[in-house]
């Protein structure tokens, strides 16, 4: 049978660059990267409020009795999967002096890497411990007196980045 894991809210242990709500990020990515390897039955622990509260309008009366959710039923985790996101990192080349006329070339990477630990929620016993690595760049013509990186292309190389991370280690958990 699969396991029963829940995957818990990332902590950060490395600077976001202005990236807020990386933690939330990270552990919705290892979810869905672990869903999609269909060797786990995924339980949703962040949003178990609404799960409730999903129970507690079957319970009021205003929800069909024979369609509403049962209260009782929702699963425990065999397992808790922790995790850190432990690197974001940005390194460029190029730029400068225009290449060509009053053209250049900026080439833009990310590297991110997260930390996780599967624990046994019966023992606490730490199951696993491993790390995932994860890579995005990108490539700007630039031109001369203009300049700098656009805000929104740097969080989407970030979330690239670090969504690789999180599914190389999707695959080491498998």
């Amino acid at each position: 049978p699969k396991k029963r894991v829940a995957v818990m809210r990332f902590d950060v242990k490395t600077d976001t660059y202005g990236w807020s709500g990386v933690d939330l990020a990270a552990g919705e990515m290892l979810t869905t990267a672990l869903f999609k390897t269909g060797q786990f039955v995924v339980i949703e622990r962040n949003a178990l409020d609404k799960v409730l509260q999903e129970q507690g309008l079957g319970r009021s009366g205003v929800v069909d009795t024979t369609t509403a959710a049962q209260i009782g039923k929702v699963l425990g985790a065999q397992a808790l999967i922790t995790g850190a996101v432990t690197q974001l990192g940005q390194s460029q080349a190029g730029g400068g002096a225009p290449v060509i006329g009053s053209f250049g070339f900026e080439k833009t990477t990310f590297d991110a890497a997260v930390d996780v630990r599967a624990i046994d929620t019966s023992t606490s016993q730490r199951l696993m411990a491993d790390s995932g690595r994860g890579q995005a760049a990108a490539t700007r013509v630039s031109v001369q007196g203009g300049g700098g990186g656009v805000a929104s292309e740097r969080v989407k190389l970030l979330g690239d980045a670090l969504r690789q991370a999180t599914e190389v280690v999707s695959q080491k958990l498998v």
